[in-house]
């Protein structure tokens, strides 16, 4: 098998893209800074950034998924305490709807009934209070999600801009005599 040997056209064409074979010595001294002479090295490295961009934006997303799952499983109790409390007062309503002998008959239970219910409204209260609290913080946290929002979609440009770089650089690859600005 015969070595194939360039031409003096693709000679011309590789001198004009500043072509550099893969395997070829980079001089730092003589390469223009932020320009390679190599696309296949500036391929892999921006690929490389591709990559972390793309693991940052995953552990946004599951953070941002962690902090959704928190506040749900807040609500979540939040409501099973509104539902006992609730049955509570509908028990209370039922000793009430009998009359004054249906309390006196039932006393100990009604008030047993209406010691929880207080316990219950004032827990309730102390966790409604802490949840003010907690809804501060939320929109504060909600303002800095915004702000990794509009990051995120910075970076998703940026990654798009990879993305092209990497599809010149193919393009290069494919055909050395265009080169892509």
């Amino acid at each position: 098998m015969s070595k194939k040997t360039d031409g003096p056209a693709d000679e011309s064409r590789k001198q004009e893209a500043n072509y550099v074979p893969i395997d070829a010595p980079q001089d730092p001294g003589t390469q223009t800074p932020g320009v390679t002479k190599n696309p296949v090295q500036d391929m892999s490295k921006v690929l490389y950034q591709l990559q972390n961009s793309v693991r940052e934006q995953q552990l946004s997303s599951e953070q941002q998924l962690s902090g959704a799952l928190n506040q749900t499983f807040t609500y979540l109790g939040e409501s099973q305490r509104l539902v006992e409390l609730s049955d509570l007062a509908n028990q209370l309503y039922r000793f009430a709807a009998g009359g004054a002998g249906e309390l006196q008959g039932n006393l100990p239970q009604v008030k047993q009934v209406l010691t929880k219910l207080a316990e219950g409204l004032s827990s309730h209260q102390s966790k409604a209070d802490s949840q003010v609290s907690a809804g501060l913080e939320q929109a504060i946290s909600s303002m800095a999600q915004a702000h990794g929002s509009m990051m995120q979609s910075r970076a998703l440009s940026q990654i798009g801009q990879m993305v092209k770089r990497c599809q010149d650089v193919l393009s290069w690859v494919e055909n050395p005599s265009r080169m892509v600005e």
